[in-house]
């Protein structure tokens, strides 16, 4: 007989650029999204962006919305011609690292069945977020969705390909992977091999 499993409700957790906006102008224009268990249902709106530490962020706003944030997106006028940065602020940031562990996400058990996904649409960004994560916070999240960018934006960003790599160090295993010829902004999906971790150890 199989065991009875307890789903939760599902609960969706968003990390807003500045300046507030609807959840469907937030997907297309927001710069972090963070989702502790896979669902769309519902959601529950963090009002700072994240960064890899807290504190003052510079944050940069383009005539291209989807640009907005602390990388130097000028760097793909060649991509884009018409690109042009409307304004440098500065913005208060809270460390990926205390929003994750403040969600206190709990582990899976035979009784009780989580699913804990990680969403980063930061192209760029996702790198150094993923490096400022302890491997045991990592290791809560069933998988990890990346949208990088095939170029490396200033003034600390990374092209696609880093992130991936720096998971697949921590047993993350690519399920999905955009080319990086075929688009400028390839995403990834790596999920946790548990096994291969516990075999490691």
């Amino acid at each position: 007989m199989m065991p009875a499993v307890s789903v939760e409700a599902p609960e969706v957790i968003v990390s807003e650029a500045p300046q507030g906006r609807t959840r469907t102008d937030m997907d297309r224009h927001g710069r972090s999204v963070i989702v502790p268990e896979a669902a769309t249902r519902s959601a529950r709106v963090l009002p700072t962006p994240v960064g890899a530490q807290g504190g003052p962020m510079p944050w940069n706003r383009f005539n291209l919305p989807m640009l907005n944030g602390p990388l130097d997106a000028t760097a793909l006028t060649a991509v884009y011609p018409r690109l042009r940065r409307v304004q440098t602020t500065t913005v208060r940031s809270e460390s990926l690292s205390d929003v994750l562990t403040s969600l206190n996400l709990k582990p899976e058990t035979d009784e009780e069945r989580r699913v804990h996904v990680l969403v980063f649409d930061v192209p760029g960004q996702e790198s150094l977020l993923l490096a400022a994560l302890p491997p045991e916070l990592l290791r809560r999240f069933h998988a990890i969705l990346l949208r990088g960018c095939r170029s490396a934006l200033p003034p600390y960003g990374k092209a696609a390909e880093a992130a991936p790599a720096l998971l697949v160090q921590q047993h993350f295993a690519p399920i999905a992977k955009e080319s990086d010829r075929d688009t400028m902004w390839p995403a990834s999906l790596m999920c946790f091999d548990r096994t291969g971790h516990e075999l490691a150890q």
